[in-house]
């Protein structure tokens, strides 16, 4: 008996990911999400791992993308003040 890989966590991550990280890969993972979950639910469980396995790096991806871009923003808009106060 295959153990069940939680699909709601999945699901609920790369929804997550689509609204405050990353658009496209949280798009990505969604999309690989449903149709995991559509495997598992159809008895193809190695295509469903398969399928959970690309989702959980699309969110992580765009986990690691979401963050850099945040700290890039962050640091351009810090030099951005320093040059308005004429410090830099």
């Amino acid at each position: 008996v295959q153990k069940d890989p939680n699909f709601t966590k999945w699901l609920i991550l790369s929804i997550f990911q689509l609204f405050c990280c990353n658009q496209i890969t949280g798009i990505i993972a969604l999309v690989f999400a449903i149709l995991a979950n559509n495997d598992w639910k159809a008895g193809k469980f190695d295509e469903s791992s398969r399928k959970y396995k690309n989702a959980k790096i699309s969110i992580v991806v765009g986990f690691i993308i979401g963050v850099l871009i945040y700290i890039a923003a962050f640091v351009l808009s810090i030099f951005a003040i320093m040059i308005d106060m004429g410090q830099y």
